[in-house]
């Protein structure tokens, strides 16, 4: 174990070509040791651009736009996924069918996914050769994803899902599934069985000292899970013009930081909820996300052996 180390987390990216290329970027800037790369690192949605007599058209959220190929098209496929979209040259004919097909759409989405993950894994191999690189899926992503950062798991690159890595000295334990939610996501469990996933994993930290819990879910009742309260239709709740907030974290998170007392826990899921704080001995953080305005919210974290030496969130 160093005696100083620098870790850079980041987390719910959710496609965004541009805050990934970022997040390889900062461990020179930052001098970071270590990089992390938190849960739900897959986009949310596909564009369609459909294929016209005269070019290209596609719908910008209020009105139907028209362009030309070549250039003008390469940099509207690249606005899209830096906004963690997915650009899909289509026909009204093809759409028209794929939206009757639900299945056949969902094959297609996570296809892109996984490519889009692969590229990624490539400009990793070519720029960040030296830094340990730990990455993860999320309760929105779907097992396509973790399949394939497996596939490509080796060398200074880590996938620690539901397992326990040593990285310089610290156990590194992830975690992607999550309380449920109102959408009931791929990785969404009832807490009685997410309970069982993580007993599991802290029954394999040998060390609560110098283990990092890089679980999604933030545990319950803190700074850093508090979210829109929603009503039946997934609309927030508003009184007087005031919207409600809820706690949304796990609580068998919060039991088994609460009992364990490891060195350090990296959450993300609720995107509004940065912050840190402690339970008991443990620090615990969320960067939160702004993933879909291009800027990257961070966290460097500084340790010295087991004792946190400082934090910073980093924003850009």
């Amino acid at each position: 174990m160093k005696k100083d180390i620098t870790i850079y987390y980041v987390t719910d990216i959710h496609g965004s070509n541009v805050c990934f290329r970022k997040f390889l970027n900062a461990g020179k800037v930052y001098k970071a040791d270590i990089l992390v790369l938190g849960e739900d690192i897959g986009g949310k949605s596909m564009v369609p651009i459909f294929e016209t007599n005269g070019g290209y058209s596609y719908f910008n959220g209020d009105r139907t736009i028209g362009i030309s190929g070549g250039d003008e098209l390469e940099k509207l496929k690249l606005e899209i996924s830096d906004r963690g979209s997915y650009p899909y040259i289509t026909t009204d004919e093809e759409w028209s069918a794929l939206k009757s097909r639900p299945e056949r759409m969902e094959l297609i989405f996570n296809g892109l996914m996984v490519e889009r993950l692969n590229q990624w894994m490539d400009l990793m191999n070519e720029r960040e050769k030296e830094r340990p690189i730990i990455a993860n899926i999320g309760n929105d992503d779907p097992q396509e994803l973790l399949k394939a950062m497996k596939a490509r798991e080796g060398g200074n690159f880590y996938v620690p899902e539901e397992r326990v890595v040593d990285i310089e000295g610290y156990e590194f334990a992830g975690l992607s599934y999550v309380n449920m939610t109102p959408w009931h996501c791929p990785g969404d469990l009832p807490e009685e069985e997410l309970a069982i996933k993580v007993n599991a994993i802290m029954d394999g930290i040998s060390d609560f000292g110098s283990a990092i819990l890089n679980f999604h879910a933030p545990p319950y009742g803190t700074s850093l899970d508090i979210a829109p309260k929603l009503d039946g239709n997934l609309k927030p709740v508003t009184v007087s013009g005031n919207m409600l907030t809820e706690h949304v974290g796990s609580k068998s998170i919060r039991d088994a930081i609460e009992k364990h007392q490891p060195l350090a826990g990296l959450h993300g899921h609720v995107h509004e909820s940065k912050g840190a704080e402690r339970l008991g001995s443990t620090w615990i953080f969320n960067p939160g996300s702004v993933y879909y305005s291009g800027t990257l919210q961070g966290l460097l974290l500084k340790l010295s052996g087991k004792k946190m030496k400082s934090f910073f969130f980093t924003s850009g």
